[in-house]
């Protein structure tokens, strides 16, 4: 199996469960900024106890070109391409999944504006439910430009690339292609109210985040119709095991899996 970008760079996908083409349900993951397929962990967890409750259900994880394993330059990536990825996967899915099985996303923090961006994008795509984990407010580039500048290890080279040194001990380059694409609040805020409104969109939301600024979000989405909004324990990953349980317990209750 080999999925390939717009652009012909591999990605790196992991599709896990039931066949595509038997499959009841397709759940597709969108991870963060500067992660991978893995989002640290955390999508693996979840893929697993997905396809460990059910055996009629198939899971897709992939990295960004650039990002984990997958194909292309890091430093010129920006939030369209990452459309353009998720674009690549749901397209393959579309062509792959039995006609009456339903699809399902997850996005984890930066992955909610890629998703909503994508969906704001396309008619024929029609995912049952959308679920948004640790939604970033939509005026989000110059709290991450403040968090990372202050970071020990960051770095701004001549050509105006970051270097950010992460938890993980890897490092993420960040080009000014990303920073322009991230700086139209207004449109990530109008793609947010078109998913909420279009499909049946989920919020989960740590209540210690200490990656985004919660508030500023909620008071940005507070008139959008989502289904439910779920205030959990937590930091950003829910880091400590009894904010795991509770996370992954609330999540498998939304997924109705």
């Amino acid at each position: 199996m080999e999925i390939k970008n717009r652009d012909g760079e591999k990605l790196d996908v992991s599709i896990e469960g039931a066949n595509l083409d038997s499959a009841k349900q397709i759940i597709v993951f969108a991870h963060g900024f500067g992660t991978d397929k893995h989002e640290r962990g955390t999508f693996d967890q979840i893929s697993e106890k997905i396809i460990n409750s059910s055996n009629d259900v198939a899971t897709i994880r992939f990295s960004y070109s650039g990002f984990g394993e997958s194909e292309g330059d890091q430093k010129v990536k920006t939030l369209d391409t990452m459309v353009s990825d998720l674009s690549s996967v749901m397209d393959f899915v579309k062509n792959s999944k039995a006609e009456n099985s339903a699809v399902k996303m997850i996005a984890f923090s930066l992955g909610n504006h890629i998703t909503a961006k994508y969906l704001a994008s396309v008619d024929d795509t029609r995912p049952e439910k959308v679920i948004l984990i640790n939604l970033p407010e939509c005026k989000f580039k110059s709290r991450m430009q403040s968090y990372f500048k202050d970071k020990p290890g960051t770095k701004i080279d001549d050509l105006g690339v970051w270097h950010l040194e992460r938890s993980s001990g890897s490092t993420t380059y960040v080009g000014s292609g990303f920073w322009d694409s991230v700086s139209h609040p207004e449109s990530q805020l109008s793609n947010l109210e078109n998913l909420t409104r279009k499909y049946g969109t989920y919020l989960i939301r740590a209540t210690d985040d200490e990656i985004i600024d919660s508030k500023a979000s909620d008071a940005e989405i507070s008139d959008f119709p989502f289904e439910e909004i779920l205030y959990l324990r937590g930091d950003h990953n829910y880091s400590k095991l009894e904010y795991r349980e509770e996370f992954m317990k609330s999540l498998m209750k939304v997924l109705d899996i």
